[in-house]
């Protein structure tokens, strides 16, 4: 999850900074994304469980770490007939008027497909300094379906032409651009086909 188009402006300082996340994003295998996995639901009371990748890689800028966006997968398996619904889920933490992100294209094999965002949130964090940082900070998340098959297809690439790229939209004009490495899929895809073979 490596934000190649930030929200904020591009200076060298701050390609600099994304090649060293770049570098360390590509150098994780799927064992480290794996053995970061966030496991929901799969209790007596549920009838799904669900894998994240939400806590397998941020990137972080400037001293205090800040995460300016972040992007996982999730995957929600009924208990019973082990159908699955993979998602991808966006945060963008910004200054300023909101951006309002309504949707996202995505890379298939056959080409670009969009997508409609659902909204899961957003809300006004603090609006202290808000006369030095030009604003209110600003939180927004949401949310898209993904096919299955357009996660495998992208789980056999490698490298940084293995990345699958998401370009999320917004509705004021500044579009970001994320990415997912082929192990953080591989490790999703693992533990659904792992959970998957349990209930056979």
């Amino acid at each position: 999850m490596l934000a190649l188009a930030a929200l904020v402006a591009f200076t060298p300082e701050l390609a600099q900074a994304q090649s060293k996340q770049l570098k360390k994003l590509l150098a994780m295998t799927p064992d480290d994304f794996y053995g970061k996995l966030r496991r929901d639901g799969g209790g007596s009371l549920d009838t799904w469980v669900g894998f994240s990748t939400e806590n397998g890689f941020q990137q972080k800028q400037g001293l205090l770490g800040l995460i300016p966006t972040d992007v996982y997968l999730k995957a929600a398996i009924d208990r019973k007939t082990g159908e699955t619904v993979f998602s991808v889920t966006g945060i963008a933490n910004y200054y300023g008027d909101w951006m309002l992100f309504d949707r996202a294209s995505y890379e298939t094999s056959g080409g670009p497909k969009d997508a409609t965002l659902d909204v899961i949130a957003r809300d006004v964090v603090s609006c202290a300094g808000s006369q030095v940082m030009g604003g209110c900070k600003m939180r927004e998340a949401f949310n898209f379906v993904v096919d299955e098959a357009v996660l495998r297809s992208f789980a056999v690439k490698s490298g940084v032409q293995g990345i699958w790229r998401i370009k999320f939209r917004s509705s004021r004009g500044r579009d970001w651009i994320d990415g997912f490495s082929p192990a953080e899929i591989i490790a999703i895809l693992r533990a659904v086909d792992e959970f998957r073979s349990s209930i056979k």
